[in-house]
Protein backbone atom coordinates (compact mmCIF):
# COMPACT_ATOMS: atom_id res chain seq x y z
CA UNK A 1 0.00 0.00 0.00
CA UNK A 2 2.84 2.61 0.72
CA UNK A 3 4.65 2.00 -2.79
CA UNK A 4 1.13 2.39 -4.28
CA UNK A 5 0.40 5.81 -2.71
CA UNK A 6 3.78 6.61 -3.88
CA UNK A 7 3.11 5.93 -7.58
CA UNK A 8 -0.27 8.11 -7.09
CA UNK A 9 0.85 10.65 -5.22
CA UNK A 10 1.60 13.93 -8.34
CA UNK A 11 4.98 15.02 -6.59
CA UNK A 12 6.42 11.77 -7.08
CA UNK A 13 4.37 10.13 -9.62
CA UNK A 14 7.41 9.08 -11.92
CA UNK A 15 10.14 8.75 -9.12
CA UNK A 16 8.55 5.97 -7.43
CA UNK A 17 8.36 4.00 -10.40
CA UNK A 18 11.16 1.41 -11.10
CA UNK A 19 13.76 2.10 -14.22
CA UNK A 20 12.67 1.74 -17.74
CA UNK A 21 11.95 -2.29 -18.39
CA UNK A 22 10.71 -2.15 -22.11
CA UNK A 23 11.81 1.04 -23.96
CA UNK A 24 10.95 -0.62 -27.65
CA UNK A 25 7.79 1.26 -29.34
CA UNK A 26 4.83 -0.67 -29.85
CA UNK A 27 3.26 -1.41 -33.04
CA UNK A 28 0.22 0.27 -33.90
CA UNK A 29 -2.54 -1.92 -31.95
CA UNK A 30 -5.35 -2.14 -29.34
CA UNK A 31 -4.61 -3.53 -26.06
CA UNK A 32 -7.66 -4.24 -23.63
CA UNK A 33 -7.78 -6.07 -20.35
CA UNK A 34 -10.31 -6.54 -17.41
CA UNK A 35 -10.99 -7.74 -13.87
CA UNK A 36 -13.08 -8.12 -11.13
CA UNK A 37 -13.65 -8.43 -7.29
CA UNK A 38 -15.86 -9.29 -4.75
CA UNK A 39 -17.91 -6.88 -2.78
CA UNK A 40 -15.80 -5.69 0.67
CA UNK A 41 -18.08 -5.22 3.58
CA UNK A 42 -15.31 -3.15 5.65
CA UNK A 43 -14.98 -0.22 3.08
CA UNK A 44 -17.08 2.29 2.01
CA UNK A 45 -19.53 1.24 -0.98
CA UNK A 46 -18.69 4.03 -3.30
CA UNK A 47 -15.07 3.21 -2.83
CA UNK A 48 -15.07 -0.63 -3.09
CA UNK A 49 -14.51 -1.38 -6.82
CA UNK A 50 -16.08 -4.68 -7.86
CA UNK A 51 -15.05 -4.41 -11.99
CA UNK A 52 -12.90 -2.83 -14.14
CA UNK A 53 -11.87 -2.69 -17.83
CA UNK A 54 -9.63 -0.42 -19.99
CA UNK A 55 -8.82 0.19 -23.71
CA UNK A 56 -5.64 1.49 -24.93
CA UNK A 57 -5.31 2.23 -28.76
CA UNK A 58 -1.59 3.05 -29.70
CA UNK A 59 -3.05 4.66 -33.11
CA UNK A 60 -4.44 7.69 -31.98
CA UNK A 61 -3.20 7.06 -28.30
CA UNK A 62 -7.27 7.18 -26.84
CA UNK A 63 -6.97 5.20 -22.91
CA UNK A 64 -10.42 4.63 -21.81
CA UNK A 65 -11.05 2.59 -18.44
CA UNK A 66 -14.66 1.44 -17.08
CA UNK A 67 -14.79 1.36 -13.17
CA UNK A 68 -17.47 -0.46 -11.64
CA UNK A 69 -18.22 0.79 -7.85
CA UNK A 70 -20.02 -1.28 -4.93
CA UNK A 71 -22.35 2.30 -4.52
CA UNK A 72 -22.82 5.18 -6.87
CA UNK A 73 -20.38 8.05 -5.99
CA UNK A 74 -21.88 11.65 -6.14
CA UNK A 75 -20.11 15.27 -5.99
CA UNK A 76 -21.65 15.78 -2.91
CA UNK A 77 -21.73 13.84 0.44
CA UNK A 78 -24.10 14.30 3.73
CA UNK A 79 -22.19 14.87 7.21
CA UNK A 80 -24.07 15.45 9.93
CA UNK A 81 -27.15 16.38 8.45
CA UNK A 82 -24.95 18.62 6.06
CA UNK A 83 -23.74 18.80 2.32
CA UNK A 84 -20.14 18.33 1.81
CA UNK A 85 -17.74 18.44 -0.87
CA UNK A 86 -16.83 14.51 -1.73
CA UNK A 87 -13.30 13.85 -1.11
CA UNK A 88 -13.39 11.04 -2.80
CA UNK A 89 -10.85 10.12 -6.27
CA UNK A 90 -10.52 7.87 -8.91
CA UNK A 91 -7.55 6.93 -10.22
CA UNK A 92 -6.79 4.87 -13.30
CA UNK A 93 -3.10 3.87 -15.50
CA UNK A 94 -1.44 2.34 -17.41
CA UNK A 95 1.96 1.08 -17.56
CA UNK A 96 4.77 -1.52 -18.63
CA UNK A 97 4.63 -4.42 -16.04
CA UNK A 98 7.89 -5.49 -15.00
CA UNK A 99 8.96 -9.46 -15.01
CA UNK A 100 5.76 -10.10 -16.81
CA UNK A 101 4.03 -9.44 -13.17
CA UNK A 102 1.15 -6.74 -12.76
CA UNK A 103 0.94 -4.83 -9.66
CA UNK A 104 1.73 -1.90 -7.95
CA UNK A 105 5.11 -3.09 -7.11
CA UNK A 106 6.28 -3.84 -10.32
CA UNK A 107 4.80 -0.91 -12.74
CA UNK A 108 7.70 0.86 -14.55
CA UNK A 109 7.74 3.52 -17.16
CA UNK A 110 6.25 4.36 -19.67
CA UNK A 111 3.04 5.08 -17.66
CA UNK A 112 -0.12 7.74 -18.34
CA UNK A 113 -2.37 8.11 -15.56
CA UNK A 114 -5.75 9.99 -14.73
CA UNK A 115 -6.26 11.80 -11.60
CA UNK A 116 -9.95 12.27 -11.45
CA UNK A 117 -11.72 13.83 -8.29
CA UNK A 118 -15.83 12.92 -7.67
CA UNK A 119 -16.48 16.22 -6.40
CA UNK A 120 -15.31 17.72 -10.16
CA UNK A 121 -16.37 16.81 -13.26
CA UNK A 122 -12.98 16.57 -14.69
CA UNK A 123 -10.32 14.10 -15.34
CA UNK A 124 -6.62 15.17 -15.40
CA UNK A 125 -4.26 12.84 -17.73
CA UNK A 126 -0.49 12.66 -16.90
CA UNK A 127 1.83 10.50 -19.07
CA UNK A 128 5.52 10.25 -18.28
CA UNK A 129 8.25 8.30 -20.68
CA UNK A 130 10.67 7.75 -18.24
CA UNK A 131 11.26 7.81 -14.35
CA UNK A 132 13.20 11.28 -14.66
CA UNK A 133 10.60 13.15 -16.37
CA UNK A 134 8.13 14.91 -14.25
CA UNK A 135 4.50 14.93 -16.24
CA UNK A 136 3.52 18.57 -14.63
CA UNK A 137 6.43 20.51 -16.16
CA UNK A 138 5.22 20.37 -19.63
CA UNK A 139 1.48 20.79 -18.77
CA UNK A 140 -1.26 17.96 -18.88
CA UNK A 141 -4.13 17.41 -20.60
CA UNK A 142 -7.85 16.88 -19.30
CA UNK A 143 -9.90 13.81 -20.39
CA UNK A 144 -13.72 13.51 -20.59
CA UNK A 145 -15.49 11.69 -17.42
CA UNK A 146 -18.81 10.36 -17.26
CA UNK A 147 -20.96 9.13 -14.47
CA UNK A 148 -23.62 6.25 -14.68
CA UNK A 149 -24.76 5.05 -11.36
CA UNK A 150 -21.91 2.91 -10.19
CA UNK A 151 -20.00 2.85 -13.51
CA UNK A 152 -17.47 5.41 -14.16
CA UNK A 153 -16.09 6.15 -17.81
CA UNK A 154 -12.72 7.54 -17.99
CA UNK A 155 -11.29 8.45 -21.55
CA UNK A 156 -8.10 10.79 -22.78
CA UNK A 157 -4.96 10.87 -25.13
CA UNK A 158 -1.78 12.65 -25.13
CA UNK A 159 1.17 12.87 -27.70
CA UNK A 160 3.24 11.20 -25.18
CA UNK A 161 0.36 8.00 -25.24
CA UNK A 162 0.81 7.36 -28.81
CA UNK A 163 2.60 3.85 -29.65
CA UNK A 164 2.88 3.36 -26.20
CA UNK A 165 4.09 -0.69 -24.92
CA UNK A 166 1.62 -0.51 -21.90
CA UNK A 167 0.97 -4.02 -20.43
CA UNK A 168 -0.66 -3.72 -17.30
CA UNK A 169 -3.60 -1.75 -15.84
CA UNK A 170 -4.09 -0.05 -12.04
CA UNK A 171 -7.43 1.46 -10.58
CA UNK A 172 -8.15 2.61 -7.03
CA UNK A 173 -10.33 4.85 -5.19
CA UNK A 174 -8.91 7.36 -3.19
CA UNK A 175 -9.85 8.63 0.41
CA UNK A 176 -9.22 12.47 1.26
CA UNK A 177 -8.70 13.54 -2.11
CA UNK A 178 -4.86 14.13 -3.43
CA UNK A 179 -2.67 12.54 -0.99
CA UNK A 180 -5.24 10.44 0.74
CA UNK A 181 -5.18 6.92 1.55
CA UNK A 182 -5.75 4.44 -1.06
CA UNK A 183 -9.63 2.77 -0.34
CA UNK A 184 -9.15 -0.08 -2.64
CA UNK A 185 -7.38 -0.73 -5.82
CA UNK A 186 -7.54 -3.42 -7.89
CA UNK A 187 -4.34 -4.09 -10.79
CA UNK A 188 -4.49 -6.47 -14.28
CA UNK A 189 -2.82 -7.32 -17.74
CA UNK A 190 -3.97 -5.62 -20.84
CA UNK A 191 -2.89 -6.94 -24.09
CA UNK A 192 -3.65 -7.38 -27.63
CA UNK A 193 -6.26 -9.73 -28.91
CA UNK A 194 -4.41 -13.25 -29.74
CA UNK A 195 -4.37 -14.17 -33.26
CA UNK A 196 -7.81 -16.08 -33.38
CA UNK A 197 -8.22 -19.22 -35.57
CA UNK A 198 -9.79 -18.59 -38.86
CA UNK A 199 -13.57 -19.56 -38.76
CA UNK A 200 -16.86 -19.19 -41.18
CA UNK A 201 -18.42 -16.69 -38.50
CA UNK A 202 -17.84 -13.05 -39.53
CA UNK A 203 -15.58 -10.41 -37.20
CA UNK A 204 -17.20 -7.68 -36.21
CA UNK A 205 -15.26 -4.42 -35.09
CA UNK A 206 -16.07 -1.09 -33.74
CA UNK A 207 -16.44 1.72 -36.73
CA UNK A 208 -13.88 3.98 -36.99
CA UNK A 209 -13.43 7.17 -35.38
CA UNK A 210 -15.80 10.21 -36.86
CA UNK A 211 -16.00 13.89 -35.96
CA UNK A 212 -19.17 15.85 -37.18
CA UNK A 213 -20.39 19.41 -36.15
CA UNK A 214 -23.75 18.82 -36.75
CA UNK A 215 -26.53 20.92 -38.22
CA UNK A 216 -25.39 24.85 -37.40
CA UNK A 217 -27.47 27.55 -37.08
CA UNK A 218 -27.60 31.15 -38.97
CA UNK A 219 -26.45 34.33 -36.95
CA UNK A 220 -27.78 37.56 -36.87
CA UNK A 221 -26.57 40.70 -35.38
CA UNK A 222 -26.01 44.36 -36.14
CA UNK A 223 -23.40 46.22 -37.26
CA UNK A 224 -20.42 46.76 -34.39
CA UNK A 225 -22.75 44.41 -32.34
CA UNK A 226 -21.49 41.24 -30.79
CA UNK A 227 -23.60 38.26 -30.95
CA UNK A 228 -22.85 34.27 -30.01
CA UNK A 229 -22.99 31.32 -31.87
CA UNK A 230 -22.93 27.97 -30.27
CA UNK A 231 -21.02 25.33 -32.14
CA UNK A 232 -21.10 21.23 -31.22
CA UNK A 233 -18.89 18.42 -32.25
CA UNK A 234 -19.64 15.34 -31.56
CA UNK A 235 -17.27 12.04 -32.29
CA UNK A 236 -20.43 9.70 -34.45
CA UNK A 237 -17.49 6.97 -35.27
CA UNK A 238 -17.31 3.51 -32.89
CA UNK A 239 -14.12 4.35 -31.01
CA UNK A 240 -13.00 7.55 -28.73
CA UNK A 241 -10.86 10.10 -29.98
CA UNK A 242 -8.16 12.39 -28.38
CA UNK A 243 -8.81 16.02 -28.08
CA UNK A 244 -10.78 17.79 -30.79
CA UNK A 245 -8.99 21.40 -32.34
CA UNK A 246 -11.91 23.29 -33.70
CA UNK A 247 -10.79 26.40 -36.25
CA UNK A 248 -13.26 29.17 -37.00
CA UNK A 249 -12.75 31.01 -39.86
CA UNK A 250 -14.62 34.75 -41.00
CA UNK A 251 -14.48 36.67 -44.21
CA UNK A 252 -13.03 40.80 -44.42
CA UNK A 253 -15.02 43.18 -42.12
CA UNK A 254 -16.18 40.22 -39.58
CA UNK A 255 -14.66 39.67 -36.45
CA UNK A 256 -14.34 35.99 -34.42
CA UNK A 257 -13.41 35.18 -31.53
CA UNK A 258 -11.43 32.73 -30.28
CA UNK A 259 -10.46 31.62 -33.90
CA UNK A 260 -9.38 28.54 -32.37
CA UNK A 261 -9.73 26.29 -29.47
CA UNK A 262 -9.92 22.87 -28.03
CA UNK A 263 -12.05 20.19 -26.40
CA UNK A 264 -11.43 17.25 -24.80
CA UNK A 265 -11.44 13.94 -25.84
CA UNK A 266 -14.30 12.42 -26.44
CA UNK A 267 -16.38 8.87 -26.34
CA UNK A 268 -18.43 7.16 -29.32
CA UNK A 269 -21.74 9.20 -29.37
CA UNK A 270 -20.33 12.03 -26.91
CA UNK A 271 -20.62 15.70 -27.87
CA UNK A 272 -19.51 18.81 -26.42
CA UNK A 273 -20.18 22.46 -27.42
CA UNK A 274 -18.50 25.44 -27.94
CA UNK A 275 -19.63 29.06 -27.61
CA UNK A 276 -17.65 31.69 -30.25
CA UNK A 277 -18.63 35.33 -30.51
CA UNK A 278 -19.22 36.73 -34.03
CA UNK A 279 -19.57 40.77 -35.02
CA UNK A 280 -20.34 41.65 -38.31
CA UNK A 281 -18.47 45.90 -39.12
CA UNK A 282 -19.72 48.25 -41.36
CA UNK A 283 -18.19 46.67 -44.15
CA UNK A 284 -19.04 43.40 -43.87
CA UNK A 285 -21.32 41.62 -46.41
CA UNK A 286 -25.13 41.32 -45.96
CA UNK A 287 -24.58 37.65 -45.36
CA UNK A 288 -20.83 36.21 -44.47
CA UNK A 289 -19.97 32.66 -44.52
CA UNK A 290 -18.26 31.32 -41.46
CA UNK A 291 -16.36 28.18 -42.20
CA UNK A 292 -15.64 25.48 -39.59
CA UNK A 293 -13.16 22.99 -39.38
CA UNK A 294 -12.40 20.44 -36.25
CA UNK A 295 -9.14 18.05 -36.16
CA UNK A 296 -8.58 14.72 -34.23
CA UNK A 297 -5.16 13.60 -35.87
CA UNK A 298 -5.88 12.39 -38.86
CA UNK A 299 -9.98 12.44 -38.43
CA UNK A 300 -11.20 15.68 -39.62
CA UNK A 301 -14.57 17.47 -40.26
CA UNK A 302 -15.60 20.70 -41.89
CA UNK A 303 -18.91 23.02 -41.66
CA UNK A 304 -20.25 26.68 -42.20
CA UNK A 305 -23.27 28.70 -41.43
CA UNK A 306 -23.94 32.10 -42.64
CA UNK A 307 -24.04 35.54 -40.46
CA UNK A 308 -26.66 38.03 -41.51
CA UNK A 309 -25.90 41.58 -41.35
CA UNK A 310 -29.47 43.09 -39.78
CA UNK A 311 -29.75 46.77 -40.40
Amino acid sequence: MKNFRRLLAPAVLVTALAALFFAATAAAETRSGETTSPANPAIASEGDILGAATTYDSTTGAITFSVTTAAEPHEEIEVEGKSEENELMLVAGLGVSRDGACSTESIAPPVAEFLSPYSEPIAILLAAENEEENPFSSGYAYGSKVVTGTKTFLVGATSKTLNQAYSCAIVATIGGGFGGEAIDELSFPIAAPAASVPTPAPVTTPAPAALSLGKLKTAQAKAGKWTKAKLTVTDTGGTAVGPVAITVKAPKGVVVRPGSTQVPALLPGQSWTVTVQLKPTAKAKKKSTISLTTSSGTISAAGSFVLKRAG
